[in-house]
């Protein structure tokens, strides 16, 4: 499959008849390589999933929340894994693996688990399966309290039987004299009532059903339900309450349901059109009104009235070439995860009557170069009310307008070109007092510049640009002199004083970075008398400002480490003094990349300081420090973005300056992350992914659902 980028939307949902409406918050997308396994791989009572990864099972466990983190990787002794199960094969309550591998051909194992999220060693039960056509199906199929394991091996049905203790005799034959649809799914499923397991088989004129015989094998006379196309999938459920399992068949822009009577006999298809891809179809109660629903890989969902027929499907679109359902945060709640395109998406249940989502946006090109992305910020560039964001790619800037709704969170916006081939660093902000957004960037040759915002996001040229005796990687602006005009400030040391007009005058040097390459460095009032002082990350220091553009000498933070290199501000003990959140990187002065934090006195001053990692973060890469209230308790928390191990990670704060363990949400690429609030009015602020995509850039919204 050509991997991509799966584009994941979610909007406001209106029922057209009376139902109890559910909720689903898409968290944060999660590797995906080969097929979903949801079960408790480490004995903790809470989800998880495994997938296949090369030659290896990947697991991830489950927080609890709905969100994972990164398990345990077995490797296996072949060269790709594919379809994957789970299920308890040898009795000792902890959750094992059957999967189809690729080695010099297509074969069949069985890994039993350790109950820590790994896997023994496998033990091979078929070998030189070339036309496997499933994954592996789990059911007990003769009814001696065992689960067994069947495939379809091109036109032939294999049951191989367990016993209970981890092994398995068979096969057990079926020749179906059928071949199933390409890219399609075999299920087993009890479709004829009878309950006993039956294999449901994809064909060119829509699903062969082959009762299950009760010891293992098939009947080799289908039951046949038609489809208007070739079908890619079918399930099972009672939708309308009489006791007899209906079919639900999934084709190109269509679901089908086949009400059943019971002994394998149907009504015709009632067709509920959509534009559904070629994706997986599953059934559950998603609303909680006792009735099931139908939801498809590409995440439409069709909620059921308890009769047999279903409401207008909505449609969000996703990727998703494997479905999966879990009580994942929630007893008695399903969530929903979708597996495709090189990534598992995780939808949360929240049962609210409106879909909330993570967004992922279009690519926007501006004239850019793959890989071509340079830095990005945001505002409001166009003065409606709702945050903008603004990239740079090759010395070009584009505006990307913030709409405030949803499904549809951000769209293209006015190009500038300023005549360089990339651009180092970019900020925004009223600098001619105007009300209108400005911005002020640094380009290649160490030369910064300023463009007027005309308020529709489109800027004027520039109006004033200098170079500094040192090049500046990072540009902060506020008041440092009370004047009421914001002057500017580098990493490297200098403070430029504002005019009002958005020029600047002559660079002041105001303190020394310990790096040539400047340092990072924020801005915040620590002492409370009022005015703005600063503090930077290299050899860790504030100077507190005079109130004049002046400041006093630099007071050392003790940070505990020789070798921070990211630093933020917040109040992470709600005594309202600003404290100070710092990241270092792996090196032989720092044994591993961690976060530190250190609680200011309100005299510029700092206590000792708290320091802790996550055993992920990868040695030689620093992490970064985002500072907001995630969780919507008032008091600040802590994000933190780790360069190469795509993952970030929020802590919540206990109010005392102290944190909890991280969750950690896995991405599956290596983004510029910032806090925008995305949503229209004035809750949680949002967390904004940018990366380089193709020719262009794409951003990720993780929209925050706290109060």
């Amino acid at each position: 499959m050509t991997a991509r980028i799966a584009t994941v939307v979610f909007s406001i949902v209106f029922l057209s008849r009376s139902l109890t409406a559910q909720s689903f918050t898409a968290a944060q997308a999660y590797p995906y390589n080969s097929s979903i396994a949801i079960a408790d791989f480490n004995g903790d009572h809470i989800p998880d999933y495994a997938t296949g990864n090369g030659p290896r099972i990947q697991v991830y466990l489950g927080n609890g929340d709905g969100t994972f983190r990164l398990g345990p990787a077995t490797t296996i002794q072949v060269r790709a894994i594919s379809g994957i199960a789970a299920g308890d094969f040898n009795g000792d309550g902890i959750a094992d693996l059957a999967f189809t591998a690729l080695n010099a051909s297509l074969g069949l194992e069985v890994a039993l688990g350790k109950g820590d999220g790994s896997f023994g060693t496998p033990t091979t039960v078929l070998v030189n399966g070339d036309q496997l056509a499933s994954a592996p199906l789990l059911a007990d199929l003769n009814h001696d309290g065992h689960l067994d394991i069947a495939v379809v091996d091109g036109a032939t049905a294999l049951t191989y039987l367990g016993d209970g203790a981890g092994g398995f005799t068979g096969p057990v034959v079926a020749k179906l004299g059928v071949t199933h649809n390409q890219l399609s799914i075999i299920r087993l499923a009890d479709a004829t009532g009878d309950k006993k397991p039956d294999l449901l088989i994809p064909v060119s004129t829509g699903i062969d059903i082959f009762p299950g015989v009760g010891n293992g094998a098939f009947s080799t006379v289908p039951i046949q339900i038609p489809s208007a196309q070739p079908p890619t999938d079918s399930a099972t459920g009672d939708f309308d309450h009489n006791g007899f399992p209906d079919v639900v068949v999934k084709y190109p822009g269509a679901v089908a349901v086949s009400l059943g009577f019971g002994h394998g006999t149907f009504g015709s298809p009632q067709v509920y059109s959509g534009a559904f891809a070629a994706s997986p179809v599953g059934v559950v109660d998603t609303n909680f009104d006792g009735n099931l629903d139908i939801v498809t890989g590409d995440v439409a969902v069709l909620r059921g009235f308890g009769d047999g027929t279903f409401d207008v499907p909505s449609s969000y679109p996703a990727c998703g070439s494997d479905l999966a359902f879990g009580q994942l945060h929630k007893a008695g709640v399903f969530d929903i995860l979708v597996g495709g395109c090189n990534q598992t998406t995780v939808l949360i249940n929240k049962g609210a009557g409106h879909f909330l989502y993570a967004y992922q946006s279009p690519v926007f090109t501006a004239g850019a170069q793959p890989s071509a992305f340079d830095t990005f910020t945001r505002g409001d560039f166009n003065a409606d009310g709702h945050p903008d964001l603004a990239f740079a790619t090759q010395g070009t800037i584009q505006v990307v307008f913030g709409t405030g709704t949803r499904p549809s969170p951000l769209v293209g916006g006015p190009v500038t070109v300023t005549g360089f081939s990339k651009i180092s660093s970019m900020t925004a902000a009223d600098v001619n007092h105007d009300g209108r957004l400005d911005l002020i960037y640094a380009a290649q040759d160490a030369s910064i510049h300023v463009l007027l915002g005309n308020g529709d996001g489109t800027f004027t040229a520039s109006v004033w640009s200098a170079v500094p005796p040192k090049a500046a990687f990072q540009m902060l602006t506020g008041d440092f002199n009370g004047d009421g005009f914001l002057d500017l400030i580098t990493d490297s040391g200098y403070l430029y004083l504002g005019i009002g007009d958005g020029t600047f005058g002559a660079p002041v040097h105001v303190f020394t970075p310990a790096s040539n390459a400047g340092s990072d460095l924020v801005v915040a009032d620590f002492n409370n008398d009022g005015k703005l002082d600063i503090a930077w990350a290299s050899n860790p220091s504030v100077k507190l400002g005079n109130g004049d553009g002046t400041f006093g000498p630099a007071i050392q933070v003790k940070s505990g480490s020789f070798c921070v290199a990211t630093i933020a501000v917040g109040d992470f003990n709600h005594d309202g003094i600003a404290d100070l959140a710092f990241g270092a990187p792996g090196s032989y002065q720092c044994p591993a990349p961690h976060l530190g934090v250190v609680l200011g006195k309100g005299d510029g001053t700092f206590q000792a300081p708290i320091h802790f990692n996550e055993p992920f973060w990868n040695v030689g890469f620093t992490v970064t420090p985002i500072v907001f209230d995630f969780n919507g308790d008032g008091i600040d928390d802590l994000a933190v973005e780790v360069p190469s191990s795509q993952v970030i990670s929020f802590f919540p704060s206990n109010g005392d300056g102290t944190f909890q363990t991280g969750l950690d949400y896995v991405t599956p690429f290596d983004p510029i992350a910032a806090v925008v609030r995305m949503q229209a009015g004035t809750g949680p602020k949002d967390i904004v992914l940018a990366y380089p995509s193709g020719n262009g850039v794409q951003f990720s919204i993780l929209f925050n659902n706290a109060p």
